[in-house]
């Protein structure tokens, strides 16, 4: 059984959703996970650039993850559904 989990670069919560950000420099691309807290400064200054037009228009792409606490993660290995 193989298991991830995703945790805030900035942070490292366990507790927190995060979204995957990408950042692309001249030379480099660097992609990062951060929560909400953290995301924001760069959602802030995308917004003030390029103010989104949708809601299909977005400057995350979220994984869909379901946050759980560890006591959660281990009743489930117990029982056989992680």
């Amino acid at each position: 059984m193989k298991l991830t989990v995703t945790v805030c670069n900035v942070c490292k919560a366990l507790d927190r959703e995060t979204e995957n950000y990408e950042v692309k420099l001249p030379g480099r691309k660097v992609s990062m996970d951060l929560c909400a807290e953290h995301g924001a400064p760069l959602v802030e200054i995308v917004e003030k650039i390029s103010p989104a037009r949708s809601s299909a228009s977005t400057t995350r792409r979220g994984r869909g993850r379901k946050v759980v606490s560890i006591d959660e993660l281990e009743s489930a290995k117990q029982a056989g559904n992680a």
